[in-house]
């Protein structure tokens, strides 16, 4: 009787014991995760409401973006843009600009994920804020707001 349940046992421990474990990862805080590409994802913003923020200035990836607490009053666009530093008012160099959402009238702004893979860039990444009536013209001295980017 013992030796038919040590094999009974024997069986179903192997049997258990092969079925894989489903488990999440704990996320650490102040850890950098790691995007679909394998590498870091880090965070930069502005420190003040601002028009555009310069993120990196090498090639990279983009994998979201964020234009809030918008102060101007006027609807726009929050434009991902692939260059090294942050361009001269007018209009954007279409093939350049990576994505946009647009925002209304309110503060509430708009946001982006291209989570988990990311949007390439050959350039740079720079978010640009901007009140004009198309995502290809950038413009300043309307709206301003809090800007951010999570990239690798």
């Amino acid at each position: 009787m013992r030796r038919n349940l040590l094999v009974t046992f024997g069986v179903v421990w192997a049997l258990l014991s092969s079925w894989p474990v489903l488990a999440q990862t704990p996320v650490t805080p102040d850890l950098q995760q790691p995007n679909g590409s394998g590498g870091p994802v880090f965070h930069k913003h502005v420190s003040s409401l601002g028009t555009s923020l310069a993120v990196k200035d090498l090639p990279g990836t983009v994998a979201g973006f964020n234009c809030t607490a918008i102060a101007g009053g006027a609807a726009g666009y929050c434009v991902a843009y692939d260059a090294t530093a942050v361009p001269s008012t007018g209009a954007l160099t279409g093939t350049l600009v990576l994505d946009v959402c647009y925002f209304d009238t309110t503060a509430r702004g708009c946001a982006l994920a291209h989570i988990p893979n990311g949007v390439l860039t050959t350039k740079g990444i720079v978010i640009l804020l901007t009140s004009a009536s198309t995502p290809f013209t950038y413009t300043t001295g309307t709206d301003t707001g809090f800007i951010s980017a999570d990239y690798n």
